[in-house]
């Protein structure tokens, strides 16, 4: 059986596992992150993958290491281009952890959505030539889209369905991601309830109790998430769409609302689409899972 250390690396934290062939992950390790210090950054990365070395008891010559990294990425040079909320622009990532690991072989990279996408594509056992679409709900909005085993990139930005305009408010063009990503409730809560720490976790569990505000904010963030989800199947027309992010996987109650909603656009032909919908079954672990099958594979 061969191995990989699969990283996930994002804003709020690092996680790292012991993945093999088969899409398992073990001996996983969260470490915080120091999204603002480029060195300590790295420094972190090093350490989880220094950590599942010694709960694995694997020598690192006998391990890949795959990276799932926020942003725009450069595979083939091993480079973070750019990121929203780390200082890593331009940062040779690879090149320094050949550096930092010299015994130790393959080192891949790729953006962390598509690293999660790759374990949905792993699990879903779709056909070659079928179509895959994860999109991801946290606190921001994107998707990434496989088929044949492979990603459709286009020019190396593709899938930032977050970006694409949506709809009007108060004379100010909203974007999907302004509108249906999880800070974007948050700050309809906040405006709706005259409270300015209302979360969207708070909403939701109001939602769950029955208050009718809450119900109200609900089902107007579910509606922007259907047209969204309802261009994907316009354009695309999927076999898949798996939700990722914290919003979708920690309230998973929340799919049928949205199917309902994309109902009400779906026309005849597209009927199916519905069915098409679902959860993702990894909620912490997709992209570990994802960077690690990439160094393997």
């Amino acid at each position: 059986m061969k191995y990989a250390i699969g990283i996930d690396i994002g804003g709020t934290k690092v996680a790292g596992g012991l993945v093999d062939e088969m899409g398992n992950v073990t001996h996983i390790t969260r470490l915080l992150s120091k999204s603002s210090d480029r060195e300590e950054m790295f420094a972190i990365v090093c350490r989880v993958i220094e950590q599942v070395l010694v709960d694995s008891k694997l020598p690192a010559n006998e391990v890949a290491v795959g990276l799932g990294v926020p942003g725009l990425v450069d595979r083939t040079a091993g480079i973070a281009v750019f990121q929203n909320n780390l200082a890593w622009e331009n940062f040779p990532v690879v090149a320094r952890l050949r550096e930092a690991f010299p015994a130790i072989g393959n080192i891949t990279i790729d953006n962390d959505v598509y690293q999660a996408t790759r374990a949905e594509w792993h699990y879903a056992g779709l056909q070659d030539k079928e179509i895959l679409v994860y999109v991801t709900i946290s606190t921001g909005m994107s998707c990434a889209i496989m088929t044949q085993g492979d990603f459709i990139r286009g020019n190396g930005f593709a899938g930032e369905l977050g970006l694409i305009p949506l709809k009007e408010k108060e004379g100010q063009t909203l974007t999907v991601e302004q509108s249906a990503a999880g800070p974007a409730l948050a700050e309809r809560g906040k405006e709706a309830y005259n409270d300015g720490t209302v979360t969207a976790e708070e909403i939701f569990r109001r939602y769950r109790l029955g208050e009718p505000l809450a119900k109200e904010l609900v089902e107007s963030w579910s509606q922007d998430v259907s047209r969204a989800i309802y261009m994907v199947v316009s354009l695309l027309d999927p076999q898949k769409i798996v939700f990722g992010g914290s919003v979708m996987t920690l309230n998973p109650d929340l799919l049928p609302l949205i199917k309902t909603k994309l109902g009400e656009w779906i026309v005849t032909a597209q009927a199916h689409s519905i069915s098409t919908l679902s959860i993702s079954p990894y909620p912490n672990t997709g992209g570990i899972i994802g960077a690690g099958l990439q160094a393997l594979n």
